[in-house]
């Protein structure tokens, strides 16, 4: 087993406060994916979703925003519900994540 790599760097414009650009994408992909649970990995570099709920879930991981918006647009996974009545509703971890981020 290989060690871990970290991911690129994300960079900050001067003058902005750390993490900021961060929050900002944050939220652009919050209000076009509301039913996703979006995240950026600080330790990997990459930007993280889970869409859908149950058995019906699915990770994606990808280098930049808009990348995650491209792969949270495929068909197969927008037609992914977070209301999926055969899955078991969102987990505390779930929300805790949505909490934190917009906490943070």
């Amino acid at each position: 087993m290989q060690p871990h790599t970290p991911g690129p760097v994300v960079r900050q414009p001067p003058g902005s406060a750390p993490g900021q650009d961060i929050h900002r994408a944050l939220a652009s992909l919050e209000g076009k994916f509301p039913s996703a649970v979006i995240w950026f990995g600080r330790a990997t570099g990459h930007w993280w979703a889970m869409a859908g709920a149950g058995r019906r879930a699915q990770l994606l991981e990808a280098e930049s925003p808009s990348a995650l918006t491209a792969a949270l647009a495929r068909p197969d996974i927008a037609g992914l519900s977070m209301s999926d009545s055969r899955g078991p509703a969102p987990t505390c971890p779930q929300a805790l994540l949505r909490t934190r981020h917009s906490t943070e």
